[in-house]
């Protein structure tokens, strides 16, 4: 029996290589107590020996995102005020105000002084 080197875990036990000069089929395969280096621990497997877990896959999540179909996100006309400057909000509805009185009296709606009432306040 040939002993091969061990990976750097202390507890592992040493790898066995199966090549025999003659064969043993009657004999145990794996090495006895007495022949096994000291240093060795009872568990022949430890927590770094264990091979590691797949981390992510793909599968059924098309199926489950077309289960409902796949939407478009929802296009808004105006964009929310919601947390903007009250001040920038206040300048910029009297702003809308003396626009839609001007586009009036452009086409002739209102009368000239309209304009005339807002430029005074």
């Amino acid at each position: 029996i040939h002993f091969l080197p061990t990976t750097g875990n202390p507890c592992s036990t040493p790898r066995v290589s199966r090549v025999l000069a003659f064969s043993r089929s009657h004999v145990r395969q794996s090495s006895p107590a007495y022949l096994r280096p000291a240093n060795s621990c009872t568990t022949p497997h430890t927590a770094s020996a264990m091979v590691k877990q797949k981390n992510h896959t793909a599968r059924n999540q098309t199926y489950k995102a077309h289960r409902n179909g796949i939407k478009k996100p929802k296009s808004h006309r105006f964009r929310t005020t919601r947390g903007v400057d009250p001040k920038f909000l206040r300048n910029k509805r009297f702003a809308r105000a003396q626009t839609v009185i001007a586009v009036k009296v452009q086409r002739g709606e209102l009368p000239k002084t309209a304009l005339k009432k807002y430029a005074e306040e």
